[in-house]
């Protein structure tokens, strides 16, 4: 189901009147004399100076770094940058780092480079759209979790695991991960490849959903105890109502990645029935958050 569907059905259950404008870009909704809005994956649930900072890449950082918690280190880069210094940090961390839109999401505007030259002409056409970049040391990722908080609960947690396939010598490398994730790759073709039997193939370096990624229930005890410690010294900094927070194991060490204002669980919820019921659930709290005596 959509995400559009499930916040028109909500809104039926709820007796909630609901008129969608901007080229179903805005939800505006009616209850007991109250108007609200649903802009986008975004329910306006967290005060608006929290909003922006979890909008800005570098300004998260800024922040929980402010308060020693562990996040994956960012540079800010204006549009006026000196090659010297970007070249420092290129050096500095390897030659291996990621740059992306520090305003950007879901993944996109997001770029490893291990080159310079490749460095700065990446730089420069993301700076034709963007203010303002981020640019972070690349980390040999484990694994990446995503925490869904709601009413400063966790409501939440699941792994996002890469699309990376073995071949069986028999198989294509398009079928292989039509089994690995068949509601994207059936979408999406890549390739009639035969992959030799031991051949490891990935498909993205990214955890995103929206490229390939498949989520995972996360039901480790340890695991669980660890990110609800790290959600719980971020939720003690920063006031969070209604977000999601993607956290990164790298050797045995937690570090944030993110966290997002927008709440995207569509790709989720369409990966299995319980993952629907999960997702339905938090996006009906949320919606009557909206509407609760303030």
């Amino acid at each position: 189901m959509e995400y559009q569907e499930v916040i028109k059905k909500i809104c039926q259950e709820e007796n909630i009147k609901l008129t969608t404008v901007s080229n179903n870009w805005v939800n505006i909704l009616e209850y007991n004399n109250k108007i609200k809005f649903i802009v986008g994956y975004t329910f306006g649930l967290n005060k608006d100076s929290v909003a922006k900072i979890l909008d800005d890449k570098y300004a998260l950082y800024s922040v929980l770094n402010n308060y020693h918690l562990n996040i994956i280190k960012h540079h800010l880069l204006y549009k006026d940058y000196a090659k010297d210094e970007v070249k420092k940090l290129f050096l500095k961390y390897q030659q291996d780092v990621v740059i992306k839109a520090n305003l950007g999401y879901a993944g996109t505007e997001v770029f490893h480079v291990k080159n310079l030259k490749k460095l700065y002409q990446i730089m420069d056409k993301l700076f034709i759209k963007n203010y303002s970049l981020s640019l972070c040391p690349y980390y040999e990722i484990n694994y990446e979790y995503r925490i869904i908080v709601l009413n400063k609960e966790i409501k939440l947690i699941y792994q996002k695991i890469r699309p990376i396939v073995l071949g069986d010598g028999v198989k294509t490398y398009q079928e292989l991960l039509e089994e690995f994730n068949p509601q994207y790759f059936q979408k999406h073709f890549v390739s009639k490849k035969v992959l030799k039997k031991g051949e490891v193939k990935e498909y993205s370096w990214q955890f995103n959903l929206s490229k390939g990624a498949k989520a995972l229930l996360v039901d480790n005890l340890e695991v669980i105890n660890k990110l609800e410690n790290m959600v719980k010294d971020i939720l003690n900094v920063i006031d969070l109502n209604f977000a999601s927070i993607d956290i990164v194991e790298i050797n045995n060490e937690y570090k944030v990645m993110e966290i997002n204002n927008g709440v995207t669980l569509t790709k989720f919820m369409n990966m299995a029935q319980e993952n629907y019921n999960l997702a339905y659930n938090i996006y009906k709290e949320a919606i009557k958050s909206l509407f609760k005596e303030e």
